[in-house]
C-alpha cells in the first residue's frame, strides 16, 4: 500500500514514521520490558537507520520539507516488536491481521504524530473500565478539535492484555470496536456542548 511520506512529514504536527517488525526475525528485537524505551541497540539502530535514509537520501530537513513546528523524540529513532509470544486466542498478529502468514517476517511502517502516552493503572481489574480509562486517554488524540486524525496506535502492556481476556475480549476486533464506541462517547460528550 500507498505510504504518504511526503504528507508525514511535510505537516507541522510532528508526524513520524513508526516500524512495527513482526515474524520470525522481530525475535531479535525488544518487544517485551521497556519495548519502548532506549534499552535495546536493535530497535534503535532500525529506526535510526531509517531516518538517516529519509534526512539523506528523502532530504527531510527541519525547516525544509520536514515542517514540524516541535518536533517529537520519536523522529530520532521509533522501531518496535510485537510480542507475539504473549498474543492469546484470536489476539493475531498485525502482520497476520494485513494478510500475511505467520512465518513471515514484516516490516509494516505506521505514521505517528504524538505518544506515547502511557496509561498507568494498578487498580482495574476489569475490561470494561480498563477500556473506559484507555479512550479517556485518547481523547486528546481522537476529538473535535482534530478532525483528521482517525487512526491511533495502540500498544497494549502483557497485564492489560490478561485484564481484557480475562473480561471477555477475546479478539483485537472486539477490543477495537468497544474502544471505538467507548472513544465516541467521550467525543460526543465534549462536542456537542461545544457546538450549542
Amino acid at each position: 500500500p500507498t505510504f504518504n511520506l511526503h504528507g508525514l512529514h511535510a505537516t507541522t504536527m510532528g508526524g513520524t514514521p513508526c516500524i512495527v517488525v513482526n515474524g520470525p526475525q522481530s525475535k531479535a528485537l525488544n518487544s517485551s520490558i521497556g519495548a519502548l524505551g532506549s534499552g535495546c541497540r536493535t530497535n534503535a539502530t532500525i529506526g535510526r537507520a531509517l531516518k538517516l535514509v529519509l534526512l539523506n537520501v528523502g532530504g527531510a530537513v527541519c525547516g525544509g520539507s520536514e515542517s514540524t513546528t516541535l518536533g517529537t523524540p520519536m523522529k530520532f529513532t521509533m522501531c518496535i516488536a510485537e510480542n507475539e509470544d504473549s498474543l492469546r486466542q484470536e489476539w493475531r498478529p498485525l502482520s497476520v491481521e494485513r494478510g500475511y502468514n505467520e512465518n513471515e517476517t514484516i516490516v509494516t511502517v505506521i505514521p505517528v504524530t504524538c505518544g506515547p502516552i502511557q496509561l498507568v493503572d494498578f487498580f482495574t481489574k476489569d475490561a470494561n473500565t480498563l477500556i473506559s480509562l484507555m479512550a479517556q486517554s485518547l481523547h486528546s488524540v481522537y476529538n473535535a478539535e482534530m478532525p483528521f486524525i482517525n487512526d491511533c496506535t495502540i500498544v497494549i502492556s502483557p497485564e492489560h492484555l490478561d485484564t481484557l481476556i480475562q473480561g471477555g475480549i477475546s479478539s483485537k476486533r472486539q477490543f477495537q470496536t468497544c474502544l471505538w464506541h467507548k472513544c465516541n462517547v467521550i467525543f460526543l460528550s465534549s462536542y456537542i456542548p461545544a457546538v450549542r
